[in-house]
């Protein structure tokens, strides 16, 4: 494992990232986030714990460029940013750009469920937040044949649910495919 690594949002997965490089010998670990505290999607105590395990937590840094050297990535460059209200909408200004040295960067940015690109008329039908309605056991949407798993399927969880889930959906589709 590589000692200096920056860690890209603040998500519980972000947290269990940089969690897991501390454990297995990282030197030096930040998660690197573009807004302030209040503005962090991972639960108070993830980001308390990965704090315990002196993990640095860089507030109001927005990713500006990988910097390379002889072709191996020796840091990143970070606007330090500043937040403010303009007219009931929150924007940023840059203050500084900066450079933090590392040896390997994750990106652990979230994603939000968005399923915009599905027409409305195939038979996929959506609850109440937008995502497929899923059978349980065999991740089949209510269009046969078509299937979904993870933070698609049930929301947002944890990475092994989604391997799970997607282990389970592959043998749904296997029998499927048997008819």
């Amino acid at each position: 494992v590589e000692p200096r690594v920056l860690i890209i949002g603040v998500r519980n997965a972000a947290m269990d990232c940089c969690r897991t490089l501390r454990r297995i010998g990282a030197t030096d670990v930040k998660v690197m986030a573009r807004r302030g505290r209040a503005h962090f999607k991972a639960s108070p105590w993830e980001l308390e714990d990965a704090e315990e395990e002196q993990v640095e937590i860089v507030e109001n840094h927005a990713p500006k460029r990988f910097v390379l050297e002889n072709g191996r990535l020796i840091g990143m460059e970070f606007d330090r940013v500043e937040w403010y209200d303009d007219g009931g909408r929150q924007k940023s200004r840059t203050l500084e750009t900066v450079f933090f040295p590392c040896d390997d960067v994750i990106l652990a940015i979230g994603q939000e469920n968005a399923f915009p690109w599905i027409e409305r008329d195939l038979g996929i039908e959506f609850d109440k937040w937008d995502v497929p309605k899923v059978d349980a056991k065999t991740f089949e949407s209510s269009r046969a044949g078509v299937f979904f798993g993870g933070d698609a399927a049930f929301g947002p969880k944890n990475i092994i649910w989604a391997v799970e889930h997607g282990h389970q959906a592959a043998i749904s589709i296997h029998n499927h495919c048997l008819g």
